[in-house]
Protein backbone atom coordinates (compact mmCIF):
# COMPACT_ATOMS: atom_id res chain seq x y z
CA UNK A 1 0.00 0.00 0.00
CA UNK A 2 0.87 3.18 -0.49
CA UNK A 3 1.44 6.23 1.55
CA UNK A 4 0.19 9.00 -0.21
CA UNK A 5 -0.91 10.26 -3.88
CA UNK A 6 -0.28 13.74 -4.85
CA UNK A 7 -2.53 15.54 -7.04
CA UNK A 8 -1.68 18.86 -8.98
CA UNK A 9 0.09 20.47 -11.90
CA UNK A 10 3.27 19.61 -12.74
CA UNK A 11 5.50 22.19 -14.70
CA UNK A 12 8.54 23.71 -16.01
CA UNK A 13 9.84 26.73 -14.62
CA UNK A 14 12.19 29.24 -15.67
CA UNK A 15 13.94 31.43 -13.29
CA UNK A 16 15.53 34.83 -14.96
CA UNK A 17 17.09 37.04 -11.81
CA UNK A 18 18.37 40.31 -13.27
CA UNK A 19 19.13 43.26 -10.23
CA UNK A 20 18.68 46.06 -12.52
CA UNK A 21 15.17 45.51 -13.29
CA UNK A 22 13.32 48.49 -13.33
CA UNK A 23 10.73 48.64 -10.49
CA UNK A 24 7.97 51.27 -10.52
CA UNK A 25 7.08 52.83 -7.33
CA UNK A 26 3.53 52.69 -6.02
CA UNK A 27 2.37 50.28 -8.08
CA UNK A 28 -1.04 47.90 -7.67
CA UNK A 29 1.03 44.97 -6.14
CA UNK A 30 1.01 43.63 -2.74
CA UNK A 31 4.41 45.32 -1.80
CA UNK A 32 3.63 48.39 -3.83
CA UNK A 33 6.06 48.12 -6.74
CA UNK A 34 5.65 46.67 -10.34
CA UNK A 35 8.43 45.16 -12.83
CA UNK A 36 8.48 47.72 -15.72
CA UNK A 37 9.94 47.89 -19.28
CA UNK A 38 9.99 50.21 -22.63
CA UNK A 39 7.85 47.97 -25.18
CA UNK A 40 10.76 46.96 -27.96
CA UNK A 41 13.36 47.37 -25.60
CA UNK A 42 15.94 44.59 -25.38
CA UNK A 43 16.24 43.38 -21.75
CA UNK A 44 19.95 41.73 -20.32
CA UNK A 45 19.84 39.74 -17.77
CA UNK A 46 22.07 38.37 -14.76
CA UNK A 47 21.07 34.89 -14.34
CA UNK A 48 18.70 31.85 -15.63
CA UNK A 49 18.22 28.63 -14.32
CA UNK A 50 15.68 25.91 -15.31
CA UNK A 51 14.00 23.22 -13.27
CA UNK A 52 11.03 21.15 -12.78
CA UNK A 53 8.09 22.57 -10.57
CA UNK A 54 4.15 22.57 -10.05
CA UNK A 55 2.10 21.73 -6.88
CA UNK A 56 1.54 18.35 -7.49
CA UNK A 57 5.19 17.15 -8.16
CA UNK A 58 6.65 19.56 -5.41
CA UNK A 59 4.83 17.73 -2.91
CA UNK A 60 5.85 14.17 -4.25
CA UNK A 61 9.93 15.00 -3.85
CA UNK A 62 9.15 16.11 -0.12
CA UNK A 63 7.29 13.03 0.67
CA UNK A 64 9.70 10.89 -1.29
CA UNK A 65 12.70 12.74 0.56
CA UNK A 66 10.89 11.74 3.91
CA UNK A 67 11.28 7.85 2.74
CA UNK A 68 7.21 7.39 2.35
CA UNK A 69 5.27 5.44 -0.99
CA UNK A 70 4.44 8.40 -2.78
CA UNK A 71 2.71 8.83 -6.36
CA UNK A 72 1.99 11.68 -8.61
CA UNK A 73 -1.08 11.52 -10.27
CA UNK A 74 -0.99 13.87 -13.41
CA UNK A 75 -0.34 15.13 -16.78
CA UNK A 76 1.95 16.28 -19.21
CA UNK A 77 1.76 17.27 -22.31
CA UNK A 78 2.95 15.74 -25.64
CA UNK A 79 6.27 17.96 -25.89
CA UNK A 80 10.29 17.34 -25.05
CA UNK A 81 9.18 19.52 -21.51
CA UNK A 82 6.55 16.87 -20.30
CA UNK A 83 9.25 14.19 -20.92
CA UNK A 84 11.90 15.54 -18.63
CA UNK A 85 9.47 15.87 -15.97
CA UNK A 86 8.75 12.19 -15.97
CA UNK A 87 12.07 11.68 -16.47
CA UNK A 88 12.81 13.86 -12.98
CA UNK A 89 10.17 11.68 -11.39
CA UNK A 90 11.88 8.06 -12.60
CA UNK A 91 14.98 10.00 -10.68
CA UNK A 92 13.36 10.04 -8.17
CA UNK A 93 12.53 6.44 -8.37
CA UNK A 94 8.80 7.07 -7.62
CA UNK A 95 6.17 5.10 -9.90
CA UNK A 96 4.82 7.14 -13.01
CA UNK A 97 1.76 4.96 -13.92
CA UNK A 98 -0.42 7.26 -13.25
CA UNK A 99 1.04 10.18 -15.26
CA UNK A 100 -1.15 10.65 -18.21
CA UNK A 101 0.85 12.45 -21.96
CA UNK A 102 -1.87 14.30 -23.44
CA UNK A 103 -1.02 14.64 -26.49
CA UNK A 104 -1.29 18.28 -28.59
CA UNK A 105 -0.92 19.50 -25.11
CA UNK A 106 1.77 21.82 -23.85
CA UNK A 107 3.45 20.45 -20.54
CA UNK A 108 2.85 23.71 -17.81
CA UNK A 109 5.70 26.30 -17.51
CA UNK A 110 5.87 29.06 -15.31
CA UNK A 111 8.63 32.03 -15.92
CA UNK A 112 9.46 33.35 -12.47
CA UNK A 113 11.63 36.95 -12.34
CA UNK A 114 13.18 38.01 -9.75
CA UNK A 115 15.74 40.92 -8.44
CA UNK A 116 17.50 41.17 -5.38
CA UNK A 117 15.83 42.38 -2.18
CA UNK A 118 12.74 42.30 -4.10
CA UNK A 119 9.62 40.14 -4.58
CA UNK A 120 9.15 37.36 -7.26
CA UNK A 121 6.77 38.01 -10.65
CA UNK A 122 5.42 35.20 -11.90
CA UNK A 123 4.38 34.56 -15.51
CA UNK A 124 2.32 31.39 -15.47
CA UNK A 125 1.12 29.43 -18.83
CA UNK A 126 -1.44 26.42 -18.04
CA UNK A 127 -2.25 23.65 -20.67
CA UNK A 128 -1.78 19.88 -20.31
CA UNK A 129 -2.23 20.01 -16.13
CA UNK A 130 -6.09 20.92 -17.00
CA UNK A 131 -6.95 18.37 -18.91
CA UNK A 132 -6.41 15.16 -16.66
CA UNK A 133 -8.41 11.98 -17.73
CA UNK A 134 -9.39 11.92 -14.06
CA UNK A 135 -12.50 9.08 -14.04
CA UNK A 136 -9.75 7.12 -15.74
CA UNK A 137 -6.97 7.48 -13.59
CA UNK A 138 -9.01 7.15 -10.35
CA UNK A 139 -10.61 3.73 -11.43
CA UNK A 140 -6.47 2.61 -11.69
CA UNK A 141 -6.07 4.16 -8.57
CA UNK A 142 -3.52 1.68 -6.18
CA UNK A 143 -4.70 1.37 -2.37
CA UNK A 144 -2.73 4.43 -0.32
CA UNK A 145 -3.87 6.18 2.95
CA UNK A 146 -3.90 9.23 1.89
CA UNK A 147 -4.44 12.20 -0.85
CA UNK A 148 -2.46 15.58 -1.18
CA UNK A 149 -4.06 17.49 -3.39
CA UNK A 150 -2.17 20.83 -4.18
CA UNK A 151 -4.12 23.97 -6.30
CA UNK A 152 -6.21 22.95 -9.22
CA UNK A 153 -7.00 25.66 -11.39
CA UNK A 154 -8.91 26.41 -14.54
CA UNK A 155 -10.77 23.28 -16.44
CA UNK A 156 -8.82 21.36 -13.36
CA UNK A 157 -11.17 22.55 -10.33
CA UNK A 158 -14.12 19.92 -10.97
CA UNK A 159 -11.57 17.34 -10.43
CA UNK A 160 -11.46 18.35 -6.63
CA UNK A 161 -14.72 17.37 -5.93
CA UNK A 162 -14.46 14.14 -7.74
CA UNK A 163 -10.91 13.52 -5.99
CA UNK A 164 -12.17 13.70 -2.76
CA UNK A 165 -15.73 11.70 -3.01
CA UNK A 166 -13.38 9.03 -4.47
CA UNK A 167 -11.45 9.20 -1.43
CA UNK A 168 -14.38 9.55 1.07
CA UNK A 169 -16.06 6.22 -0.68
CA UNK A 170 -12.50 4.44 -0.36
CA UNK A 171 -11.34 5.29 3.15
CA UNK A 172 -8.45 7.64 2.38
CA UNK A 173 -7.96 10.44 4.11
CA UNK A 174 -7.26 13.96 1.88
CA UNK A 175 -4.73 16.95 2.86
CA UNK A 176 -5.73 19.41 0.24
CA UNK A 177 -4.23 22.94 -0.31
CA UNK A 178 -6.55 25.26 -2.14
CA UNK A 179 -5.48 27.44 -4.92
CA UNK A 180 -7.19 30.60 -5.76
CA UNK A 181 -9.62 29.13 -8.61
CA UNK A 182 -10.95 26.76 -5.87
CA UNK A 183 -11.96 29.34 -3.56
CA UNK A 184 -14.31 30.44 -6.69
CA UNK A 185 -16.19 27.56 -6.11
CA UNK A 186 -19.88 28.30 -4.33
CA UNK A 187 -19.35 28.65 -0.48
CA UNK A 188 -22.12 26.11 0.24
CA UNK A 189 -20.38 23.36 -2.23
CA UNK A 190 -16.94 24.35 -1.01
CA UNK A 191 -17.89 23.80 2.41
CA UNK A 192 -19.82 20.61 1.40
CA UNK A 193 -16.45 19.29 -0.21
CA UNK A 194 -13.93 20.53 2.61
CA UNK A 195 -16.41 18.61 5.26
CA UNK A 196 -14.85 15.23 3.53
CA UNK A 197 -11.30 16.18 4.47
CA UNK A 198 -8.89 16.05 6.97
CA UNK A 199 -6.56 18.64 6.94
CA UNK A 200 -6.46 21.89 5.02
CA UNK A 201 -3.74 24.28 4.20
CA UNK A 202 -4.17 27.82 2.74
CA UNK A 203 -2.11 31.19 2.84
CA UNK A 204 -3.14 34.43 4.55
CA UNK A 205 -4.31 35.58 1.56
CA UNK A 206 -6.60 32.40 0.80
CA UNK A 207 -8.02 32.44 4.16
CA UNK A 208 -9.24 35.67 4.00
CA UNK A 209 -11.05 34.77 0.88
CA UNK A 210 -12.45 31.60 2.33
CA UNK A 211 -13.37 33.19 5.66
CA UNK A 212 -14.86 36.69 3.83
CA UNK A 213 -12.82 38.43 6.50
CA UNK A 214 -9.78 40.74 5.99
CA UNK A 215 -6.67 39.02 6.96
CA UNK A 216 -5.32 41.73 8.65
CA UNK A 217 -8.04 40.65 11.27
CA UNK A 218 -6.08 37.45 11.94
CA UNK A 219 -8.12 36.06 15.34
CA UNK A 220 -11.45 36.72 13.50
CA UNK A 221 -10.62 35.06 10.13
CA UNK A 222 -9.32 32.32 11.98
CA UNK A 223 -12.03 31.57 14.25
CA UNK A 224 -14.67 31.65 11.95
CA UNK A 225 -12.74 28.86 9.54
CA UNK A 226 -11.73 26.75 12.93
CA UNK A 227 -15.59 27.17 14.08
CA UNK A 228 -16.98 25.51 10.56
CA UNK A 229 -13.93 23.32 9.78
CA UNK A 230 -13.93 19.97 11.58
CA UNK A 231 -10.46 18.79 10.35
CA UNK A 232 -6.93 20.51 10.84
CA UNK A 233 -6.48 23.90 9.65
CA UNK A 234 -3.27 25.36 8.97
CA UNK A 235 -3.04 29.03 7.57
CA UNK A 236 0.74 30.11 6.90
CA UNK A 237 1.95 33.66 7.44
CA UNK A 238 5.49 34.08 5.30
CA UNK A 239 7.92 35.66 7.53
CA UNK A 240 5.30 35.90 10.39
CA UNK A 241 5.47 31.87 10.33
CA UNK A 242 2.31 29.36 10.61
CA UNK A 243 -0.72 29.28 12.69
CA UNK A 244 -2.20 26.03 13.04
CA UNK A 245 -5.60 24.31 14.74
CA UNK A 246 -5.98 20.45 15.00
CA UNK A 247 -9.67 19.23 17.26
CA UNK A 248 -7.72 20.05 20.83
CA UNK A 249 -5.43 22.88 20.47
CA UNK A 250 -4.02 25.81 18.61
CA UNK A 251 -0.48 25.89 17.77
CA UNK A 252 1.72 28.95 16.98
CA UNK A 253 5.09 29.11 15.69
CA UNK A 254 7.58 31.74 14.01
CA UNK A 255 9.99 30.92 11.14
CA UNK A 256 13.60 29.39 11.22
CA UNK A 257 15.63 32.04 10.15
CA UNK A 258 17.46 31.57 6.39
CA UNK A 259 18.86 33.05 3.56
CA UNK A 260 16.03 33.61 0.81
CA UNK A 261 17.49 32.55 -2.38
CA UNK A 262 14.16 31.71 -4.50
CA UNK A 263 10.43 31.79 -2.28
CA UNK A 264 9.44 29.67 -5.29
CA UNK A 265 7.97 25.94 -3.63
CA UNK A 266 8.14 27.63 -0.22
CA UNK A 267 4.60 27.06 0.40
CA UNK A 268 4.57 23.44 -1.03
CA UNK A 269 7.31 22.18 1.27
CA UNK A 270 5.55 23.55 4.00
CA UNK A 271 2.25 21.56 3.12
CA UNK A 272 3.78 18.56 2.74
CA UNK A 273 6.10 18.62 5.18
CA UNK A 274 3.42 19.06 7.56
CA UNK A 275 1.45 16.23 6.09
CA UNK A 276 4.55 14.18 5.89
CA UNK A 277 4.74 14.81 9.84
CA UNK A 278 1.18 13.28 10.19
CA UNK A 279 1.55 10.65 7.85
CA UNK A 280 4.75 9.35 10.27
CA UNK A 281 2.37 9.38 13.15
CA UNK A 282 4.64 12.65 14.80
CA UNK A 283 2.36 15.06 17.16
CA UNK A 284 1.05 18.61 15.40
CA UNK A 285 4.05 20.31 16.83
CA UNK A 286 6.78 18.12 15.50
CA UNK A 287 4.48 18.76 12.06
CA UNK A 288 4.72 22.25 12.86
CA UNK A 289 8.61 22.32 13.21
CA UNK A 290 9.28 20.24 10.62
CA UNK A 291 7.21 21.77 7.73
CA UNK A 292 8.53 25.07 9.24
CA UNK A 293 12.45 23.73 8.65
CA UNK A 294 11.70 21.92 5.01
CA UNK A 295 10.11 25.54 3.87
CA UNK A 296 13.22 27.32 4.92
CA UNK A 297 15.70 24.78 3.29
CA UNK A 298 13.57 25.02 0.07
CA UNK A 299 14.22 29.05 0.13
CA UNK A 300 18.19 28.74 0.70
CA UNK A 301 18.32 27.29 -3.19
CA UNK A 302 16.77 27.36 -6.54
CA UNK A 303 14.10 25.58 -7.58
CA UNK A 304 11.06 24.08 -5.69
CA UNK A 305 12.86 21.09 -5.31
CA UNK A 306 16.08 21.47 -4.19
CA UNK A 307 17.20 21.48 -0.34
CA UNK A 308 14.68 19.68 0.99
CA UNK A 309 15.01 18.02 3.93
CA UNK A 310 15.53 14.12 3.66
CA UNK A 311 14.81 11.17 6.12
CA UNK A 312 16.87 11.30 9.43
CA UNK A 313 18.74 14.77 8.55
CA UNK A 314 18.72 16.79 11.80
CA UNK A 315 16.99 20.48 11.09
CA UNK A 316 16.55 23.45 13.50
CA UNK A 317 13.20 23.35 15.33
CA UNK A 318 11.09 26.56 15.75
CA UNK A 319 9.43 27.54 18.85
CA UNK A 320 5.80 26.53 19.07
CA UNK A 321 3.19 28.27 21.64
CA UNK A 322 0.51 25.89 22.19
CA UNK A 323 -2.78 27.03 23.59
CA UNK A 324 -5.96 24.71 24.37
CA UNK A 325 -8.85 25.41 22.28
Amino acid sequence: MLDVVTFGSASWDIFVRDDEFRFREEGSSPTGEEICSPLGSKIEIDEVRFFTGGGGTNALATFLAQGLKAIYCGSVGSDPIGEVVVNEIKKMRSDISLIYRIKDRVTNFSVIMSAAGKDRTVLAYRDAAEHLPIKKLLKEMPQTKWFYIAPLSGKAVPFFEEIVDFAKKKGVKVAVNLGKDQLKIPSKKLNEILSKTDILILNEEESSILSGVDYMKEEKLFKKITDNYLGTFVMTKGPDGSIVSDKDFIYKAGIVKSKVVDRTGAGDSYGAGFVSSIISEKTTQEAIQFATANSARCLREWGAKNGLIKKGEKYKKVKVEIIRR
